[in-house]
């Protein structure tokens, strides 16, 4: 349509949150025991696959690939 998006859209404050957030904390300790899920992946190993994805983001951002976002 050729129409740029930001023209329409107005974004509700309300539904909006922070991108960096002080403190998050998860418990699978429920989904264990009423579903007996277990991770798949262990801590140490998602630690290395995230600095991993954001290393990745990163190099693209330099060589051009992509643009931020903010």
């Amino acid at each position: 349509m050729g129409l740029d998006w930001a023209n329409y859209v107005q974004p509700d404050l309300r539904y909006s949150r922070p991108s960096e957030v002080d403190l998050l904390i998860g418990d699978a300790g429920k989904a264990r025991r009423q579903l007996g899920w277990e991770p798949k992946t262990k801590f140490k190993e998602l630690v290395k696959l995230m600095v991993a994805a954001a290393v990745d983001l990163l190099k693209a951002h330099r060589a051009g690939k992509i643009k931020a976002t903010h």
